[in-house]
């Protein structure tokens, strides 16, 4: 006789379920709220397209989601909501954002992305980004850090840009939910952090530079150096090296986050001789510079000069720059930091977790000048 039971659900399907179930009653949705996207989801939970796909539609057949094609995800009507957490303050009331001066002129990710993202992110909380002259970032953060635990503020958290490794020991000592958006330095592993992989950013630069006939470089860095420039420039090192270019034919170019100062500065590093024709950039704003620095020179960019950035900056997609990129756009990554801020606070014994997005090369687009 043949068997007619229903067929098993498999383990990692139910798995997958219950982690959508726990995200949403941690953003605190009720029914009819809408939920993220699929891709939000599956690159959140970090599972396969069809794995999210079948635990969707698990509880999509359960009545806890309903799913309307061409407009989303929504929390269905027989999602229970937990008593205790309607009720319940946020565990986070306030999240600070420390962006020194020179991140937000090179609008690596503009302070809206943080705010709409994090407070989706976390229910109930509000985004208070400080910007601070970067000489003192170091001084402004500690402050910050001692008023928080003196005053026993354990609801609000730090988010650190471009942190040194000072202020980092010092926040991963102080208890409070923190995460660096950069690269950590090996004795602050205890503080979460998200960062593209910048090692493996400096070696696809530097393969990319090379596989396009390019023997003299130029790394256009910024003045104050942190973990993740270091780690950058020790991937470029490692595949230069194993492709014989030797240090005299590198050229390092550490300037201030002033546009018209790093057109000026590349312009004279291009008549030195031997002039190198590969300038790696720090960041867009830093290529966007360099570029019209190439121009000056009567050069063309990336037919003369190779220009190339190693940060993708929000709202300049039609750049013109060979790029190395994160795979996940500054909202995705902005939403991943906010919900390790959102495990830290409520679960304050969880393991730091350190995400490294993976990167590639990007095709130039084209221009229209």
């Amino acid at each position: 006789m043949l068997n007619s039971a229903t067929p098993p659900i498999p383990t990692r399907i139910e798995a997958i379920s219950e982690s959508v179930v726990a995200d949403i009653r941690r953003r605190g949705l009720v029914s009819g709220d809408r939920y993220i996207t699929a891709e939000e989801a599956r690159v959140f939970f970090g599972v396969g397209k069809n794995q999210l796909n079948e635990a969707l539609k698990l509880l999509a057949d359960r009545g806890m989601l309903v799913r309307r094609q061409r407009s989303g995800t929504f929390v269905g009507p027989k999602f229970q909501v937990q008593q205790h957490s309607v009720k319940r303050e946020p565990s986070i009331s306030v999240v600070n954002v420390l962006m020194p001066m020179g991140y937000y002129r090179a609008s690596v990710i503009p302070g809206n992305v943080f705010v709409d993202q994090l407070t989706r992110t976390i229910p109930g909380s509000s985004v208070q980004i400080h910007h601070i002259a970067d000489k003192d970032l170091a001084a402004y953060t500690l402050d910050l850090i001692e008023r928080l635990v003196e005053s026993g503020s354990s609801r609000e958290a730090l988010v650190l840009l471009r942190s040194s490794r000072e202020v980092q020991l010092a926040v991963q000592a102080s208890g409070l939910p923190a995460v660096a958006f950069g690269s950590t330095y090996p004795d602050a592993d205890r503080l979460s952090s998200i960062d593209p992989d910048q090692m493996e950013a400096g070696r696809l630069a530097a393969r990319e530079a090379i596989k396009r006939g390019h023997k003299q470089f130029a790394l256009i860095m910024r003045n104050n150096w942190r973990r993740g420039d270091n780690l950058l420039m020790e991937g470029m090192s490692q595949v230069l090296g194993e492709a014989g270019i030797g240090i005299d034919q590198v050229r390092v170019l550490s300037t201030a986050e002033n546009a018209s100062v790093i057109e000026h500065d590349v312009a004279d590093l291009l008549m030195s001789v031997p002039a190198p024709t590969a300038l790696i950039c720090r960041s867009r704003f830093h290529a966007t510079a360099a570029a019209k620095g190439v121009r000056e020179r009567g050069l063309e960019p990336m037919k003369d000069v190779l220009v190339m950035s190693l940060e993708s900056s929000a709202g300049q997609d039609n750049h013109a720059d060979l790029a190395v990129v994160p795979s996940m756009d500054a909202s995705q990554q902005v939403q991943q930091l906010g919900e390790l801020l959102l495990e830290q606070a409520t679960n304050p014994a969880c393991e730091p977790q350190h995400i490294h997005v993976p990167v590639h090369v990007e095709e130039p687009a084209l221009s229209n000048e």
